[in-house]
């Protein structure tokens, strides 16, 4: 792609937001592969995310599931916390689509302590309270306060099937 970085990113999120997830699969593959060939690591994850998320809106639930514990692995590796919110979100919504309630309940906790890590970084530029009243990070918040003492296991589930760390 001859492209500045930032344009296939916002065309992907276009495609989300337009329910165009042949077009989305279509500009994270793209970008993948200028990734791989150009080493931009650093942009892996949004990749494998909008990968996961076109998958999934194509039907292919058990091939998204998998991208998406991919894409936790590779945020998780690249020490990118502020990105993981997004991630386990999904993962939870994966969780509830197979009725592990409490594996649903891990995730979507993890997300919101990290969309809680966000918003006190962005507080000292002014943007916590606008970052925070967007529907779906107030959706992320309210679904972890509905899983009150659903396990007292307070690790995140590794995608590997293990717990990886500490809450």
């Amino acid at each position: 792609l001859d492209l500045p970085i930032a344009l296939p990113v916002a065309i992907g999120e276009y495609c989300l937001a337009q329910k165009d997830f042949r077009g989305l699969l279509d500009v994270a593959e793209k970008m993948s592969a200028a990734s791989e060939k150009y080493q931009w690591r650093a942009l892996n994850g949004f990749l494998m995310l909008a990968r996961g998320r076109a998958l999934q809106g194509l039907g292919d639930a058990a091939e998204a599931a998998d991208v998406f514990r991919e894409t936790h692995n590779e945020m998780v590796r690249q020490g990118f916390d502020a990105g993981l919110w997004e991630i386990e979100a999904e993962l939870a919504g994966v969780a509830r689509g197979t009725g592990d309630r409490v594996e649903a309940a891990r995730w979507i906790r993890s997300a919101a302590g990290h969309v809680r890590q966000v918003a006190e970084g962005l507080r000292e530029h002014g943007l916590a309270e606008r970052f925070l009243s967007q529907p779906h990070i107030q959706s992320i918040v309210q679904q972890a306060g509905d899983f009150p003492n659903e396990t007292t296991d307070e690790t995140v589930p590794g995608t590997d099937g293990s717990r990886d760390r500490q809450r």
